[in-house]
């Protein structure tokens, strides 16, 4: 009992200190040193008869020595705003990197130089033609001719001068030395080591308590969450090593397969096999039918935006002090992969394996000690594992409504259909709008007559604007009506929990989840998860 102590009391102590070694030696790309180069310049951009006079601005700056260096960009043009490509070439004439906005806020890019003489080139396009001959040259674009559609050049052409106004700050990169990653690996691992060490000394029992339960639940999620970030960082750590080229072939697909292969495979399956030693309790299997499933959808929408506007709420409490953008990594994530596997990811293996793992092995292993103990403990462990504030408090929400459809169901299916119809519809619906609303409004204009022009020139922008419309009211009818329902439910005791003989009260339970050594290392290894999420942010 004592050796457990110690390794509970050790790891206690450790798990946030490496998680924040994380954040400085291997998740941050490096933090800024010294500014080489500073300029604010205002260009202008002249347009007669529907010809740049001017098309071409420099910015120079000297580089010290080779190395990374941090490039953060701001860049606005006046209405009618025009097209920009921005390259940044070393002093060989080599592109370093380049992109297209018509503008940007808070851009910042990582870029190795070599010492010498730099600019940074702005490049602005008033017609198709100067934009194709560009995209031959430097391919900004795949398919140029669909951006060029959505792009509408002609409203570039009439005559006149605007300013075009950038802002560029240059910093030094200073990286962690690759000894500290490999020590933050090294010490990731024996963290995990110790964990599999608490794990073999901790042997359930038929007869055990509610308390001891909760300890064995702790346990092995703690592994669990654990494991998955070090898999996780084995694998950046790996791919930077041997096959550095996948990160720009894979793109943004490499950070879905850096969850679906530490959560949805390795880990899953490693959870799987230390639960089978713990006795279970399932259920008894109910069927739910087609009207009370549709209840569910509205009910799980309606805490999904109750959660969500709390979530805002918070993350904005957290993150505007320090000035740092109020968007989760995810939701960026979404918006720049591929449909494919996001969907594949997000909308069918994240449903499935994640209520395998938060509501099929948990709830089976602490039924028998009370339908509270197991709904509460399924939907915070659900809610913590997600790591930010935005989707913190409708996961927490929605798992304990998914815990307890699976409590009287008995069928795990009901939750992972009511998942996946959650996540599909925003990895596809919601994010397939976004994506098609910023291709025919890539200003992000909310100008009426601006709108009303886009849609004058370009007839597939009143049905995106129509849709995209429709789609947004019906969430939001969705939201109120479900969480009006849900209200009326939970007040006419419609959510009322059956208790078993000497179960413990709710107070005990909270008591007891929040008394428990073993579960704290869980929490306190999701909190790692919102450091991983967050400190980066701040240190920037």
């Amino acid at each position: 009992m004592n050796a457990k102590k110690t390794l509970c009391a050790i790891l206690l102590l450790s798990i946030l200190p490496f998680f924040v070694m994380v954040v400085l030696f291997l998740a941050s790309p490096g933090k800024k040193g010294d500014l080489i180069t500073e300029s604010t310049p205002t260009f202008q951009v002249a347009v007669n008869d529907g010809v740049l006079s001017e098309s071409e601005n420099v910015v120079e700056f000297t580089v010290p020595k080779k190395g990374a260096y941090r490039f953060d960009i701001d860049y606005v043009t006046e209405e009618p705003g025009f097209y920009t490509a921005l390259i940044v070439k070393d002093q060989t004439g080599k592109n370093a990197f380049y992109f297209g906005a018509f503008s940007i806020t808070g851009f910042a890019n990582q870029v190795e130089l070599p010492e010498g003489k730099c600019t940074l080139e702005l490049h602005y396009f008033s017609s198709e033609k100067d934009l194709r001959d560009f995209n031959d040259v430097h391919s900004l674009f795949d398919d140029v001719d669909n951006f060029i559609e959505d792009l509408n050049f002609p409203t570039f052409t009439k005559t006149g001068t605007w300013d075009a106004k950038l802002s560029l700050h240059v910093f030094e990169i200073v990286s962690a030395p690759v000894s500290l990653s490999l020590l933050t690996l090294v010490f990731g691992i024996v963290l995990t080591i110790l964990l599999f060490a608490l794990t073999a000394k901790d042997v359930p029992a038929p007869e055990e308590d509610a308390k001891t339960a909760l300890s064995h639940i702790g346990i092995r999620y703690s592994l669990f969450s654990l494991g998955v970030v070090i898999c996780q960082l084995l694998m950046s750590v790996l791919i930077s090593s041997f096959a550095p080229s996948l990160f720009t072939a894979l793109g943004t697909n490499l950070q879905f397969l850096e969850i679906i292969i530490p959560v949805d495979v390795i880990g899953l399956t490693m959870l799987a096999l230390m639960m089978k030693k713990m006795p279970k309790n399932p259920p008894e299997k109910h069927t739910l039918g087609l009207g009370r499933f549709l209840l569910c959808v509205l009910m799980m929408a309606g805490l999904t935006g109750a959660g969500a506007i709390l979530g805002i709420l918070f993350h904005n409490l957290v993150t505007l002090p320090f000035g740092v953008s109020n968007s989760v990594a995810l939701g960026d994530l979404m918006l720049s992969s591929d449909w494919p596997l996001r969907i594949l990811s997000v909308g069918i293996l994240a449903p499935i394996c994640e209520e395998f793992i938060f509501r099929k092995f948990m709830i089976d292993r602490l039924l028998r000690h009370g339908e509270f103990i197991a709904i509460f403990t399924s939907g915070l462990c659900f809610g913590l594992f997600h790591g930010n504030f935005m989707q913190f408090f409708f996961t927490t929400f929605v798992g304990m409504l998914f815990a307890f459809i699976y409590v009287r169901t008995g069928s795990i299916k009901y939750p992972i259909f009511l998942h996946m119809i959650m996540n599909l519809s925003t990895s596809v619906i919601t994010v397939f709008l976004a994506q098609q609303t910023a291709q025919i409004n890539p200003m992000g204009s909310t100008d009426m007559n601006v709108l009303i022009g886009i849609m004058e020139e370009n007839p597939e922008a009143k049905l995106i604007f129509a849709l995209n419309t429709i789609w947004n009211i019906t969430l939001y009818a969705a939201v109120f009506i479900g969480f009006v329902i849900f209200i009326v439910f939970f007040a006419s005791k419609k959510f009322r929990l059956l208790r078993q003989e000497n179960e413990l009260t709710k107070r005990e339970v909270l008591s007891a989840f929040f008394g428990n050594a073993y579960m704290w290392i869980y929490i306190v290894s999701a909190l790692g998860l919102f450091l991983i999420n967050y400190l980066p942010k701040f240190l920037a």
